[in-house]
């Protein structure tokens, strides 16, 4: 029988990986009608219509008990849809919602990377320390030792996987 991971279940339904372990100790305890799955002496939620329902009931219930007053709402200008596609968008709002985070795939579109090359530029023109120049100086200091074991080859291909231009 198929299952769910919990994770998988945590993204799907946008809650918590604790509230779908809660979910999966109320069933083991006889509180919820869930079907579990046992694999490798683990529980986890069998991938039935039954429990579909049941799921999407315990996660739309969790969200009536958020505390709405931690919460700000943000509305995002029209640019942003002008910006990004209904696809992008949504993985946008995914992202954000289960990890908080925008993902980085997104993060030099529009200028994004003029904005790291200006941001780059002042790191390195600091009189203080800090991780570009430290990454610089580190590279500067392998060097020789990267051409050395290099020098048996005809061809090398590099590629800057990196934000920017390269040019730093």
């Amino acid at each position: 029988m198929k299952y769910f991971k919990n994770t998988e279940l945590a993204k799907l339904y946008n809650v918590s990986e604790k509230s779908v372990r809660n979910w999966i100790d109320a069933a083991q305890g006889g509180k919820l009608d869930l079907q579990l799955q046992t694999v490798n002496g683990k529980d986890y939620i069998a991938n039935t219509t039954k429990n579909a329902v049941l799921v999407t009931e315990l996660a739309n219930k969790g969200r009536k008990y958020k505390n709405s007053r931690g919460v700000k709402k943000l509305h995002p200008k029209k640019a942003f849809y002008e910006l990004y596609n209904e696809r992008q968008i949504i993985d946008i709002i995914s992202n954000l919602t289960v990890h908080h985070e925008s993902p980085l795939q997104y993060t030099y579109v529009d200028g994004g990377a003029d904005d790291w090359n200006k941001y780059a530029s002042r790191l390195l023109n600091e009189p203080a320390p800090n991780m570009l120049k430290r990454s610089i100086e580190l590279i500067d200091a392998v060097a020789a030792s990267v051409d050395k074991l290099l020098e048996k080859y005809d061809k090398i291909n590099v590629i800057d996987l990196g934000p920017g231009a390269g040019d730093l």
